[in-house]
């Protein structure tokens, strides 16, 4: 059925040169306001880090997106591209659907979302290339302390009054969602009148097997920097050494977020069993053969009984984990779609879930974890992306 899609402009933001994208292009954002001026909905846009092995690693896949629409703005659309308006961004969304809706593009190659000045590194591998005069790089690498979004959200607070709202979302998926819960006491600081929640999707992974959690840890330790103590100072595994990288891990920094949180996931979440664990058949289950089956079915386990331990000590969190595989689904129509729901055949579709938490903050379920493996949540079993 056809609705509405007003056109969401993308307006650029100047900010400093700490502060920009990969490629030195100032960043910007797509806004559209809603009919409930005091109710803000920020989503993060999530496309993965600048992924490695070493440091080396990690700077040249930087420089290689820098060339693209997730390293420099210089390629993106004047508006936000319609087909992508769906889930949580529908206007006739019974939620967020009179919000205002401000969303975020990636284009700094961070896995949290715009912690780590990387343009200034990335500046240091294109000067090298260069050639120019070592004194020049290292100035040049040393600069600079507040980064890109915050001075997107000081943005949003001089133009829209973003610090008069009553209630602001902070949203995201996949690494999106990793910046949802590091910026979480950051915002709520900013906004101290304001109710700040956070609803990171597809954001939880384990720090397993080993090549993955090496990955996190020089990635954990490439971001150790003061300004990362400024924007998620409560987080005490920045002072244990090698543990740093467990500030960037859910998994973890749960017990350090201060703002109320809606996890939205799959028990089985298909990107992280493609690219973590490497397994072929992520997407089509009843094509594994059994061993793998059954490895897939032990990390279900796994990860509904980590979560379902931290929701315990979170009672006013939320959540909505389905035994269904999928990767980022707040902003597809799979959201609404009833084949997803908990348990199966019930009413409690992820934006159902999610609607009860944000409106009535006295609601007694308020987590709901599918009880059952694949694949006997039988509607969505078999669909996927």
């Amino acid at each position: 059925m056809y609705f509405k899609k007003t056109p969401i402009p993308f307006t650029i933001i100047d900010t400093p040169e700490n502060a920009r994208c990969l490629d030195g292009s100032k960043p910007g954002i797509y806004y559209r306001p809603g009919e409930h001026k005091r109710n803000t909905l920020i989503y993060l846009e999530g496309v993965g880090n600048c992924a490695g092995h070493t440091v080396d690693d990690i700077l040249e896949n930087c420089y290689q997106r820098s060339f693209t629409l997730i390293g420099s703005s210089k390629y993106r659309p004047s508006f936000f591209n319609e087909s992508e308006i769906e889930g949580i961004f529908r206007e006739d969304d019974k939620t967020f659907g009179r919000w205002n809706l401000l969303i975020i593009p990636t284009c700094e190659g961070n896995l949290i979302q715009l912690i780590l000045n990387i343009l200034i590194l990335v500046k240091c591998l294109l000067l090298m290339q260069e050639m120019l005069l070592l004194n020049i790089k290292i100035l040049l690498c040393i600069s600079g302390h507040k980064k890109m979004l915050m001075f997107i959200f000081d943005y949003m607070i001089k133009n829209y009054q973003l610090n008069l709202n009553h209630n602001v979302i902070l949203s995201g998926s996949s690494a999106g969602a990793f910046g949802a819960h590091q910026y979480a006491n950051y915002l709520q600081k900013i906004l101290p009148l304001t109710d700040v929640r956070i609803i990171p999707d597809s954001g939880f992974f384990l720090d397993s097997p080993e090549p993955f959690q090496q990955i996190v840890q020089v990635f954990g330790n490439f971001i150790k920097n003061d300004h990362y103590k400024t924007i998620f100072p409560e987080c005490k595994y920045q002072t244990i050494g090698s543990d740093f990288y467990k500030c960037i891990l859910l998994k973890y920094s749960w017990e350090f977020i201060q703002t109320d949180a809606f996890i939205i996931g799959s028990l089985y979440d298909n990107w992280a069993l493609q690219y973590i664990y490497q397994i072929p058949c992520y997407n089509h289950f009843d094509q594994c053969d059994p061993e793998t089956l059954q490895f897939i079915l032990s990390y279900g386990e796994t990860y509904k009984m980590l979560l379902s331990n931290i929701l315990s000590k979170k009672p006013n969190w939320g959540s909505w984990l389905i035994s269904c595989g999928f990767h980022d689904f707040v902003q597809t129509n799979w959201y609404s779609n009833r084949n997803f729901t908990i348990p199966s055949s019930s009413k409690y579709t992820g934006q159902e879930s999610l609607d009860q938490w944000i409106n009535y903050r006295f609601l007694k379920s308020k987590q709901r974890i599918d009880q059952v493996p694949y694949p006997n949540n039988k509607n969505c079993a078999y669909q996927y992306k």
